[in-house]
């Protein structure tokens, strides 16, 4: 089994250092700095964590001094939709035409 270093992953990964540290302190993962090591098992879950195709953020609630409560929250994506219909012009002529007599319009 190889082990990885925090520093590696954040910059396979993309991201700084701190933030990967943060992340895994969030999933769980105890790790002190960028030179601790990750056991395969812990960078597979970081990657499907960091990769995965469904989007979510973590939301910490303080409910007493001692308990943090947090949880995951998926944002809505808004499915592409069809352009609603717009409203069909409907065609007129102008006034003192021929054709707009019998439709209303004052001669």
């Amino acid at each position: 089994m190889s082990k990885k270093r925090v520093y590696e992953l954040a910059k396979e990964l993309g991201v700084d250092n701190k933030e990967l540290i943060a992340r895994l302190e969030k999933m769980g993962i105890s790790v002190k700095t960028h030179s601790s090591t990750l056991e395969d098992s812990e960078v597979e879950r970081v990657k499907k964590e960091y990769l995965a195709a469904e989007p979510h953020e973590m939301v910490e609630k303080r409910v007493k001094a001692t308990v943090i409560r947090r949880r995951a929250v998926r944002p809505v994506v808004e499915e592409a939709s069809e352009p609603e219909a717009e409203p069909e012009a409907v065609a007129r002529t102008a006034p003192g035409d021929g054709a707009a007599a019998g439709a209303g319009w004052p001669a």
